[in-house]
């Protein structure tokens, strides 16, 4: 029906390639487009459209160049499966190519777990570990990405998709805008989930409690904080060995760092959920020497680009009470920059290139948090001296 307005993706298109109304020739004719891979169609005619005669429409038309309009791919999916070559890099941007929920359990094989949605309002992780997932949006289910959604991976020359990797929301799931599916009906870890508000723009990190996750950073586990310049958001993160992450997964939970990543440091509004096992969990201001619990929520305003001066504290309601194996902690918390934080007192730190070369070194601190500015992208060995001992630990500035 000619009438009848027809949403995109759906209905037809009718185009003509000449301005010509007296077209006689078979390139002139009125062209045709169905949203489908249909091999034959009828077309029927009334008679004279504005001078020009339809005749022979009403006859059935084959037309085998329109065989595989319409489909994502013209090999034969249901067996082979289809590759695509995406390039070379650190990330790639890769999208869903089905018309049904990606099952990113089964695309992730070749991956760390971790993969990354931009949105309008910032950055989604999403990891799959080893007996859970996570997801910084708590309406997603990480394991499942919409029909035709781009996401972020870590990089691949190709990706392959196959016919296994579609799937479908479970029965009892709430479709959420953007065709997202609801949250997940796994049993959830005891998570703490701190989001970050600034001028109506959110962030979110979250926490989360493993008994066998690793002490420190690991890619299976922890899901890497991915900064955009171009999302202006500032972003909340945590940190995982020396690594800033948004989503951490500890078997611990003493002096956590806890961080703002901005280009400024316009004030942003934090609020703390805790779920699950996790309990006695508190955050602790080491600049006025202050605990805020967390229990039944808190909401605080700091500044952006904030780090050395929040920590998570607390332990899980199983009565697994948490000990530090570290003392000093160190990671690159914004260009050019490093950040060492001590459970007591910094008295001298030492960084190093690889090549062995002492680039700077600081004594006489008496402080427990330092930050040194100025370092060239690369990767050094912070030798950290506290009253404590000495530690060494190597991180990467960028």
């Amino acid at each position: 029906k000619v009438s009848e307005p027809f949403t995109a993706g759906t209905g037809f298109s009718i185009g003509v390639k000449t301005n010509n109304k007296e077209a006689t020739t078979e390139s002139e004719k009125v062209l045709f487009r169905l949203p489908k891979a249909d091999t034959e169609y009828t077309y029927y005619a009334s008679g004279d459209v504005e001078g020009t005669t339809l005749d022979d429409l009403s006859d059935v038309v084959e037309n085998n160049k329109r065989k595989d309009y319409g489909q994502l791919f013209t090999n034969d999916l249901s067996t082979t499966g289809t590759t695509v070559s995406i390039g070379s890099g650190d990330y790639q941007l890769v999208g869903n190519p089905f018309m049904a929920h990606l099952d990113m359990s089964k695309f992730l094989t070749s991956t760390d777990g971790t993969y990354y949605i931009l949105t309008e309002n910032g950055i989604e992780s999403s990891i799959l570990g080893d007996g859970f997932s996570l997801t910084t949006n708590a309406d997603s289910d990480p394991k499942k990405v919409a029909p035709l959604q781009s996401f972020i991976v870590g990089g691949s020359t190709s990706v392959t998709f196959t016919p296994d990797m579609m799937t479908v929301p479970y029965d009892n799931t709430v479709i959420t805008s953007g065709l997202r599916s609801a949250t997940s009906e796994n049993e959830q870890l005891p998570e703490i989930r701190i989001s970050l508000e600034q001028e109506g723009k959110k962030n979110t990190a979250v926490v989360a409690y493993y008994a066998t996750a690793t002490e420190g950073y690991a890619p299976n586990e922890d899901a890497l904080l991915f900064i955009d310049k171009e999302v202006g958001t500032p972003q909340i993160y945590t940190v995982a060995g020396n690594k800033m992450t948004a989503i951490n997964v500890t078997p611990e939970l003493k002096d956590l760092p806890l961080g703002v990543y901005s280009a400024d440091n316009t004030p942003v509004t934090l609020n703390f959920q805790v779920s699950g096992a996790m309990g006695n969990v508190s955050l602790y201001d080491r600049e006025t020497k202050k605990s805020y619990p967390l229990t039944g929520g808190l909401t605080i305003t700091v500044e952006g680009n904030t780090s050395g001066r929040y920590f998570l504290r607390g332990s899980v309601a199983t009565s697994n009470e948490i000990v530090a194996k570290k003392e000093a902690i160190c990671y690159s918390g914004a260009p050019g920059r490093i950040d060492v934080i001590h459970s007591a007192l910094l008295q001298q730190v030492a960084v190093y290139s690889l090549s062995g070369q002492r680039v700077r070194f600081l004594d006489n601190l008496n402080t427990p948090t330092l930050t040194i500015d100025g370092i060239t992208p690369g990767i050094y060995v912070v030798r950290m001296e506290g009253t404590t001992g000495v530690q060494t630990e190597k991180v990467e500035v960028k």
